[in-house]
């Protein structure tokens, strides 16, 4: 993984899944983690995989316990603010 290139931090998703994932939230306590990163998702790919097999291995399953939000500037790195303010817009 590019440590440079990716930000953990929690967020909520947006849109209509928002407000689903806020309501599961709320009744199951579900855990969101957001994913920013400067580049595609497909160059980030092995260290994406490797991060959500571990939780998996850790006994978090994804839907159940914990949600990942993702946002991929594709190489702009001017998209990056934007991509963080919706985040925290979103309830970070």
């Amino acid at each position: 993984m590019n440590r440079r290139g990716a930000v953990l931090a929690l967020a909520s998703m947006g849109g209509a899944a928002f407000a689903g994932l806020a309501r599961a939230r709320a009744a199951t306590g579900l855990r969101v983690i957001a994913w920013l990163s400067p580049v595609a998702l497909e160059a980030e790919r092995p260290g994406y995989d490797a991060f959500v097999s571990r939780l998996k291995a850790l006994g978090h399953a994804e839907g159940r316990e914990i949600a990942i939000v993702g946002r991929w500037a594709e190489g702009r790195l001017e998209a990056l603010p934007a991509l963080a303010a919706e985040l925290v817009a979103l309830g970070c």
